[in-house]
């Protein structure tokens, strides 16, 4: 199954939260910003090696993959993650909860670098994304599981976005 078809909940999800016009302009920003082919050429059943690192201009850098420990974390970090997966661990499922401790403490390796690159800060807004999926309220929740998980989500914002300004 394609990536894009695994999306297409998500894809629904965003659409029912910020209309069917943000969705769109979602799809055009993509349209407009991906490759075409020239014409005359086919689609060929040759396909190129993935690749695992992203490319900027002046040189190429991997990008950090989920971290499941703490261990090159600050001790302020450190407390602070094992305090918000106390935190979780009251509104979510146990596999989600270790999972948002993982997206967290990545979070965190990336925030800790001296210089933030530019990929730096897209994949921190990609685990930002995840970790507000996976803290979104359900229909099924009470008010105050929700208004936790509100809770939750404002503050992995917070923390996203304190170091904006060292971004190059």
């Amino acid at each position: 199954m394609s990536d894009f078809v695994k999306a297409i909940p998500f894809f629904a999800e965003f659409a029912r939260k910020e209309g069917p016009e943000a969705l769109a302009n979602f799809f055009e920003f993509i349209a407009a910003n991906s490759e075409v082919e020239p014409e005359g050429e086919g689609i060929s059943e040759e396909k190129s090696p993935v690749k695992t690192e992203l490319e900027t201009p002046n040189e190429t850098i991997p990008p950090i993959l989920l971290v499941q420990t703490s261990e090159s974390l600050s001790e302020a970090d450190k407390l602070w993650v094992e305090q918000t997966f106390d935190r979780v661990c009251k509104v979510m499922s146990p596999e989600d909860s270790i999972r948002l401790r993982a997206i967290l403490i990545t979070m965190k390796t990336i925030l800790s670098r001296m210089t933030l690159l530019y990929s730096h800060s897209c994949q921190l807004a990609a685990l930002l994304f995840q970790s507000r999926l996976l803290l979104r309220p359900l229909p099924v929740d009470s008010h105050e599981v929700r208004s936790h998980k509100l809770a939750l989500i404002e503050e992995c914002e917070r923390v996203s976005l304190e170091p904006s300004r060292r971004f190059l």
